[in-house]
């Protein structure tokens, strides 16, 4: 039997920082499927803020129509593959728009989407916007960036911080939108309620450090929409110097349900 409700509660909050004019995230949410997903159109790429915004409308509208047609949240496998498809979906929209539209050529985007059932958690991405777990006290980094700093930790040619320094390419090594098809990355992992999902654009994760969005998250864990606005303040504190955007849910239930 799979719970109908495997998130508690959950928040998200987007702001532009303090020094871009305009903000080219964008995030969505079904909070009773326990599905959600976050955007960040790039920077420097024509139409970042249109990318964004398609990625996650195609997306959620592909969802919407599962749901009418089939309600209920899928098992594992099922989740994995129709995060997969999803995003690929999003990947084709927005490269068709800009094959279609020379003002949008160009356009990308990065995603980063998860999907709780009761117990387990299916989750995808491409790109640099990531997803971690609060569980006990600590927070665990899920997604691995698909960037050139990210590949160059990887193969231990810089360190985690010289990595962070605003100096250093943040490049992406694979985006949404900027080929017919794209790779998606695709895991799972088990859950337990108390737990704390983070899904959060790089103006949060360039800006903050790891272990302070786990200490925040350790005093609003309870309080998704406390914890949202305390990371996206902590981020403007910091430098504020790109678009912030984070989507916090805890994890309900008792336990996997069979």
């Amino acid at each position: 039997m799979i719970q109908s409700h495997p998130v508690l509660s959950a928040s998200g909050l987007s702001d532009r920082g303090l020094i871009r004019s305009n903000n080219e995230d964008q995030w969505g949410m079904e909070a009773e499927l326990g599905l959600f997903v976050v955007a960040d159109g790039l920077g420097g790429h024509n139409s970042g803020e249109i990318a964004s915004a398609l990625a996650v409308r195609t997306f959620m509208d592909t969802a919407a129509k599962r749901r009418a047609e089939a309600p209920g949240i899928p098992d594992l496998a099922e989740r994995r593959r129709l995060l997969e498809a999803w995003i690929k979906a999003a990947n084709r929209a927005i490269f068709d728009q800009a094959r279609a539209r020379p003002q949008d050529a160009g356009m990308g985007t990065t995603m980063v989407a998860a999907w709780a059932g009761s117990g387990d958690l299916a989750y995808a991405h491409v790109g640099d916007s990531r997803l971690y777990l609060f569980h006990g006290g600590r927070l665990e980094r899920l997604t691995q960036d698909h960037s050139w700093a990210a590949e160059q930790v990887r193969r231990g040619l810089m360190s985690p911080e010289a990595a962070r320094r605003p100096e250093v390419s943040s490049a992406l090594t694979r985006a949404v939108g900027l080929d017919a098809d794209v790779a998606v990355d695709v895991a799972s992992r088990a859950i337990e309620p108390g737990d704390v999902l983070l899904l959060a654009s790089d103006g949060l994760t360039n800006m903050v450090a790891d272990a302070d969005i786990e200490s925040l998250l350790g005093v609003y864990r309870r309080a998704a929409g406390e914890a949202a606005r305390s990371l996206v303040e902590r981020a403007k504190a910091a430098g504020g110097i790109d678009n912030i955007t984070v989507v916090v849910a805890r994890v309900a239930g008792s336990g996997r349900m069979r």
